[in-house]
């Protein structure tokens, strides 16, 4: 089986489950993710970036939603570390945020509550401040103005 599809598959597969399913398990892949080894977290990130436009973005949205609910209650420590993670591989790879519908992603933020917004801003905030200034220059020019002037970049 492709990499991709399988990716997608799970996707699909965590998307279509009730919200009192899907978050728990999230949580328990989110949770496993720090202790992946560095190439696993890579092939982890690419994978989902792949596998994300391949399906359809309602279906999407409700796992985006979960994740960035499941993302704010982490501890900062390891939320930093996963949007590092992203940012970092999105910064070395361009083209990867290319095909990612990048205004409903924001849409589906923007329809969490104010508090888990402010934690995730803050920790996007911080990450990218800390990215070394090429990857920095490459996320940011990338990134559409509008998600910037949520986010506060």
């Amino acid at each position: 089986m492709n990499q991709q599809n399988y990716a997608g598959n799970i996707i699909s597969i965590l998307a279509g489950l009730p919200e009192y399913l899907r978050k728990p398990m999230l949580k328990s892949r989110l949770n496993e993710f720090q202790h992946l080894s560095q190439e696993e977290q890579d092939d982890t990130i690419r994978n989902a970036l792949e596998a994300g436009p391949q399906i359809p973005f309602d279906v999407f949205a409700r796992l985006f939603k979960t994740w960035l609910v499941v993302l704010a209650e982490m501890p900062d420590v390891q939320r930093s570390s996963m949007l590092e993670c992203y940012a970092t591989r999105l910064a070395e790879h361009p083209q990867e945020m290319v095909p990612l519908h990048t205004d409903g992603l924001l849409g589906v933020f923007l329809e969490t509550d104010p508090h888990t917004q402010q934690t995730l801003a803050a920790s996007i905030q911080d990450v990218v401040k800390s990215m070394a200034p090429n990857n920095q220059k490459s996320l940011l020019v990338m990134m559409p103005d509008s998600a910037k002037a949520v986010l506060k970049l």
